[in-house]
Order: structure tokens, then C-alpha cells, then sequence
């Protein structure tokens, strides 16, 4: 089984409003990014929202995501991925997720391929996958330590970030015993940092396109992601 963490509880102080909801041709931000998760082999896609934020709650739901309300504002997005996280371990199966995606929310042109090609690199190593099921876990199971199995040996690797060319870019896609690791991030350390701690179990994974390095954070990147929306409705005929 696996699980997309979408963190998508930031200000957007850089972009001046609130970038989630922006329209980009027929779809918003987000939905460009909840429709590509939608067509992956991930069995469930968690967005961690902010408090009182209808709007974005009703264009998650309308999606098929799960919102994952904060009852504060997280001080970064790493807090915002590990609430997430403790949801998907709450409700999780019997046994724990296989592994978590961690998407971008602001990355519009995220590509079903892209996912599915961690996933088959993840399986390469893991398989087979633990089936999707809601079964609710029982109660002499303690969250995110129910899998104590050794450390992976340095050759078997447990993260997958996609690469272009050899710029690392989204999303990253970690194996699940690295859940209790980003819980025990300090603050202001963000991923990165575990994912430097962790470089003997890194695979990067060679991607043809470029959109793994493109996300939407100030106007310049919105006005640049509207031109690729709109060349690529031109060349489909007008249908996106």
C-alpha cells in the first residue's frame, strides 16, 4: 500500500494569495496535482489543509482525496507532513504502509508516470506490496513502530527522488519505516536533512522531463505554468 502525503497548509507568502486555488486552464493548482495522483498506483492520497479553509476541503473532497485538517498552522511544511503522517497511521491497515509520497501541492505539471516509475523502482526492492485495505488497526499495535524490522542494508534502498539531469527534483518517495524519522526531524529541519542523513539508502531516478523540478511559488512561476497550460490545450485541440 501506498500513501501521497500532500502537504498544502502554506502561507504562500511569495506568491501574495492563496496559490492552491488559482485557476490554471480548466482546473486549479491543486487539482492538477490531485487528478495526477488519481491515475497512479497510489491507494491514497491525504492533503494536509490549514484550519478553516472550506474551499480548499471541498476541492479535495470533489477530488477523491482525503483532507487532513490541522487544528494550527504547522511553522513548516515538514510539521505539515508529519501530522499527515500520524492520520495515515491512525486509519492505516493492519499491517503499515508499504511506503509514503511526499507531493508537492504547487506542482501542476506533476506526472503520473513520474509516480509510478518511483513506485516500480520502490517495488524493485520491496515487492510485493502490502494490498490496500481499510481494516482498522488493532489495539496491541503501537503507531509508526509496528514495523521493527532491522535497518535496510545500505544495498537495498528505501528513497526515490527523481533526477533532471542530476538535478533532484518531486516527488520523493520513501519507504514507510522513514515515518518515524520525519516525526524526529527538530524544527526548521526539513527533509533534506533526512534525506542527507540517509544517503547510503538513496536511489535517484533518471526522468525524461523537466516539470520534476517545476513548482509554483511566485507570480513569474504561475505566469510560466499558464503558458505550458495553455500550449498544451492548443496542441490537444482545445480539450485539456
Amino acid at each position: 500500500m501506498i500513501v501521497a502525503i500532500v502537504p498544502a497548509a502554506g502561507k504562500s507568502e511569495r506568491m501574495g494569495r492563496s496559490k492552491l486555488l488559482l485557476p490554471l486552464g480548466p482546473r486549479r493548482v491543486l487539482e492538477h496535482v490531485l487528478d495526477a495522483l488519481a491515475h497512479t498506483r497510489v491507494d491514497r492520497t491525504l492533503v494536509v489543509i490549514p484550519p478553516d479553509a472550506p474551499k480548499l476541503r471541498a476541492l479535495v473532497v470533489d477530488a477523491g482525496a482525503v483532507p487532513v485538517e490541522l487544528a494550527d498552522i504547522t511553522p513548516d511544511m515538514r510539521a505539515s507532513i508529519a501530522h499527515g503522517l500520524t492520520y495515515a497511521e491512525q486509519v492505516r491497515p493492519v499491517s503499515p504502509p508499504d511506503a509514503f509520497l511526499v507531493a508537492l501541492a504547487d506542482q501542476p505539471a506533476l506526472s503520473a508516470g513520474t509516480v509510478n516509475h518511483l513506485i516500480d523502482r520502490f517495488a524493485s526492492y520491496h515487492s510485493p506490496l502490502t494490498p490496500h485495505s481499510d481494516t482498522p488497526l488493532t489495539t496491541n499495535q503501537s503507531p509508526l513502530t509496528a514495523d521493527s524490522s532491522p535497518l535496510t542494508p545500505p544495498a537495498v534502498r528505501s528513497i526515490f527522488i527523481p533526477t533532471h539531469p542530476g538535478r533532484r527534483g518531486h516527488p520523493v518517495l520513501f519507504a514507510w519505516r522513514h515515518a518515524r524519522q520525519v516525526q524526529s526531524l527538530a524544527p526548521g529541519r526539513g527533509l533534506n536533512q533526512l534525506v542527507a542523513d540517509c544517503a547510503a539508502v538513496v536511489e535517484e531516478c533518471p526522468i525524461e522531463t523537466p516539470s520534476i523540478l517545476d513548482d509554483v511559488d511566485t507570480p513569474q512561476d504561475y505566469e510560466r505554468a499558464q503558458k505550458a497550460v495553455d500550449r498544451g490545450t492548443r496542441a490537444s485541440g482545445g480539450d485539456a
